[in-house]
Formats: structure tokens, C-alpha cells, sequence
């Protein structure tokens, strides 16, 4: 099974699989991109990929639009961080649908309500403690939502340069657009890196704690039971969540630096 190419991709041809055969094993097949303006010049980064494995690409290689390797590893660094991004898109589709659905108002606005007057209701019987915890939960709850908020809008800009990308114009990407696509992820990337911190202190200050609270009946006798058991839901998922974001960040580490990809070699 042929893994799936990088958006924009298409098999190499012409002068360009010309190039690229020298670094190619007899069981490697070879992609290249559309062409990348850098500096005024124009370049394509080739790759090479194992035929029966579905895996990503194993070498990598830029060629000038004369047919030529480059072997300047400025222009060469700067290719592959356009070839690293464009293969993002893919990797960060299951996250960028979830994103979409959680940036909604009334999944946070009503929660947030009921959260602050439970809090009213049963402060006069927390501890120091316990007061310290219900007040971290109840800003890690607004952070969540001014954070989701900001991670959708940066998704429907993702989605939209995705659409350019799957339907473009030729076979040129402009550094004013991959410069503009760039930023977006980057924004996204740290808007949820940015979640994940309260997500995981909120598990360490506040979560335990304020569970127990909540799940004490004496403490809560007079506090929405439905109240309560959402703000015990959204507990779960976040633990949920903080599980994805440690399991995404320990995929993302596996995905090659430029070092690790760098092929250039001289042709033998």
C-alpha cells in the first residue's frame, strides 16, 4: 500500500527524476513538490520513498529548476522547512476537527455560569485549600474557552489555505503564501501548546481537588446535582485531553528534524 503523497505533490518526472536517481535504491520510488520561489530562484524538493512501506519519505533532496542538486544548505534548509510544513497538513487533521467543534460559545459559556455560582454556594464551607482550587479551576475554565476560541479561528485559516493548496494554480507556491500559511500553524501549534499548560496544571493545582469537593454530598447539598454532574464531565474529557496532547507531543518528536532528513551526498 502506497503511503499517501504530501499535499501538492505529484511523481517526479523529467529532468527532475533524472536527478534524483543517483540517490535512489532500487526499491524507492520518488515525489517532488511544486516549485518553491526562494531568493528569486526556483527549486523542487525531491523525495525518495520506500515503495512497499507506509512510511514517510526517507530522503530528501532539492534541485534547482535547471536540474541540478543544490548543495547550498541555506536554500536547502529553507525548502525542506516548506516540505515539513506542507507534509503538517495531514498529520494535524484529526486535531483540526476537534479544534472546529470545541471553540463553540455554548460549549463553555454556560459551564462557566454554573461553575462561579456553585463556587458562591459552597465557599463558605471550603478550606483554604479547596478555596485556592475551585478559583484556579474557574480561570482555567475561562482560559479554556478564550483559548479554544482563538484555536478554531486559526483551523478555519488552516482549512482555507488547505483549499488553496489542494486546487493551485499551476505548479508555483509563492513565499508570500507559504510565509502566510506558516504563520497560521505556527499560531495554531502555539495556541494549543498553550492549552495544553492549563490543562495540565489544572490537573496538578486544581482537578483532584475540586473533584472531591464536588462529589461530597454534605459540601453540595443545595448545588445543581445537573450542574455539578457537567462540570464532572468536563473533568473527564480534560483528562481525556491532556492523554491526546502527551500522545500528539510524543508523535511529534518522531517526526524528522532537518538534520535527520538531510541526503545530500555526492553522486558515487
Amino acid at each position: 500500500m502506497f503511503r499517501k503523497r504530501a499535499i501538492t505533490y505529484q511523481p517526479t518526472k523529467g529532468k527532475f527524476k533524472k536527478a534524483i536517481k543517483p540517490y535512489l535504491e532500487w526499491y524507492e520510488r520518488s515525489d517532488m513538490s511544486p516549485v518553491l520561489q526562494i531568493e528569486g530562484e526556483h527549486y523542487r524538493v525531491l523525495t525518495g520513498i520506500d515503495y512497499w512501506k507506509n512510511i514517510s519519505a526517507r530522503k530528501l533532496v532539492v534541485c534547482h529548476e535547471s536540474g541540478h542538486i543544490e548543495e547550498n544548505e541555506d536554500i536547502t534548509r529553507q525548502c525542506f522547512r516548506i516540505q515539513t510544513y506542507l507534509g503538517r497538513y495531514h498529520s494535524f487533521d484529526p486535531n483540526m476537527k476537534f479544534d472546529v467543534r470545541h471553540g463553540e460559545a455554548n460549549k463553555h459559556e454556560p459551564l462557566i455560569r454554573a461553575f462561579q455560582t456553585m463556587t458562591e454556594q459552597i465557599k463558605p464551607k471550603l478550606s483554604v485549600q479547596e478555596a485556592e482550587a475551585m478559583d484556579f479551576h474557574r480561570h482555567y475554565l475561562k482560559a479554556k474557552y478564550r483559548l479554544s476560541r482563538e484555536i478554531a479561528e486559526e483551523v478555519q485559516h488552516i482549512r482555507k489555505d488547505e483549499r488553496q493548496l489542494k486546487h493551485l494554480q499551476g505548479d508555483k507556491l509563492s513565499s508570500s503564501f507559504m510565509d502566510s500559511a506558516i504563520s497560521h500553524l505556527q499560531t495554531w501549534d502555539r495556541l494549543r501548546r498553550e492549552l495544553e499548560v492549563y490543562l495540565l496544571q489544572d490537573g496538578q493545582r486544581a482537578r483532584p481537588t475540586v473533584r472531591k469537593v464536588l462529589q461530597d454530598s454534605k459540601m453540595t447539598k443545595h448545588v445543581s446535582k445537573k450542574d455539578i454532574k457537567k462540570v464532572l464531565a468536563e473533568m473527564t474529557g480534560a483528562e481525556q485531553a491532556a492523554n491526546r496532547y502527551i500522545a500528539y507531543d510524543r508523535r511529534i518528536k518522531d517526526i524528522p528534524t532537518f538534520d535527520d532528513y538531510i541526503q545530500i551526498h555526492k553522486v558515487r
